[in-house]
Order: C-alpha cells, then structure tokens, then sequence
C-alpha cells in the first residue's frame, strides 16, 4: 500500500515519516500542495494524507485538480487539520475527502484510522464494480429477450401473410447456398474429367 503525505511544517513531516514509514514501506512525502498534487499525478498513491492549509494550494485546492484529472475515485483521500469545527469537518466531506484526521496526530489511532478507511473504500469500490457487472448482464438478456420478441413477432407475420415462417426463410437461404455449391463443384469436376479426356485423345492419336 503506497501512501503519500503532503504536510508544509517540517518537524511533523519528519516525524511522522519516521514513524509511518516502518510500518508502511512504500511511503512518500510531500512538502508543498503543488508538489503533493505533481506526486499524486504520477506516483498514484493509494492513500493521501494532506494537510488542509497549505501556503501554496490548499487541500481543497487539490481535492479540486484531481476531480478534474477524473483519478480522485482511484485515490483514499485523507484530510489532516488543527480546525476540528463541525463547519470545517463537514466541509471536508463535501468536498470530497474519504475521512478526517486531526492534529495534533495519535500516530496509533493514525495507522488504524488508515487502515480501516482504505478498507472501506475498497468494498464501497468493489461493491460498485459488481453492482455494474450485474447491471450489464440484465441489460444484456433483457435485450437478447427484445431480440427474440421481435424475431418471433415477424416470423408469426410472416406465417400469417404469406403462409411460411422466418425460420422456413433461413432454411430454404440455406438450402439453396448448399444447392448453388454442389452445383459448382459437379461443374468443376465434370470441367475436369472432360480436360483429362481431350488429353488422352491427342495423345493416343499421336501414338
């Protein structure tokens, strides 16, 4: 699990990378928004940590870019805040964030909190994927069923107008395709046999 960290102060990036990086490997780290969101961009993190104020862009600001680069469903994102206020909590949510931590960090409630929201963001995904997956084939019979209605809708016209059905058509097409080859290849091989015999007439008559 690769987890990216956007964080401006120094002594707490530091420390948490420390930290976090023990328990989490793959672990990187970013000390501005604009470079977080070049990072989120071409590293694809499966969580991101970012602080809410940035000096450059906020993380609101970066919520935004990735909606518009269409990779925030791809992405756990966190939002990290000293402001606990329900107005900013709430604000968060609405803008898309996956949860909220806040500061200062309990780097143990930390590692559970990451844990249990990227859990949870991967059933909510695979949920939707087969929720989808579902809907696809419904659609599908039920338009294989439309299909069939209209195929025998006209195959009972057809009998009731001109006295055969559809499905007499396509065996007599193919009847008559059939007809049409083996008529071809008698054609050939009579075209044969006639040419083996014009060869044997010349050269008998040259013996």
């Amino acid at each position: 699990m690769k987890i990216l960290y956007i964080e401006d102060n120094k002594n707490n990036l530091l420390l948490i990378k420390k930290i976090l990086k023990e328990i989490f490997p793959d672990f990187v780290t970013a000390k501005s928004g604009k470079e977080g969101l070049k990072l989120l961009l071409t590293e694809s993190p499966d969580i991101a940590l970012i602080d809410l104020n940035l000096p450059d862009i906020n993380g609101f600001d970066i919520i935004e870019n990735l909606k518009k680069e269409n990779i925030l469903d791809k992405i756990t994102v966190i939002a990290i805040s000293g402001y606990t206020d329900k107005h900013t909590i709430k604000s968060v949510y609405e803008a898309g964030f996956d949860g909220f931590i806040e500061k200062p960090v309990n780097i143990d409630k930390m590692v559970e909190y990451l844990i249990k929201v990227h859990n949870t963001r991967c059933y909510k995904k695979d949920r939707n994927r087969i929720k989808s997956e579902k809907s696809k084939q419904e659609n599908s019979s039920k338009l294989q069923h439309n299909f069939d209605s209209i195929i025998e809708s006209i195959s009972h016209e057809l009998m009731r107008l001109w006295g055969f059905s559809i499905h007499e058509i396509y065996f007599q097409l193919y009847y008559q395709s059939y007809v049409e080859v083996l008529n071809c290849f008698l054609v050939c091989f009579f075209l044969i046999l006639s040419g083996f015999g014009l060869f044997y007439n010349i050269w008998y008559c040259e013996l």
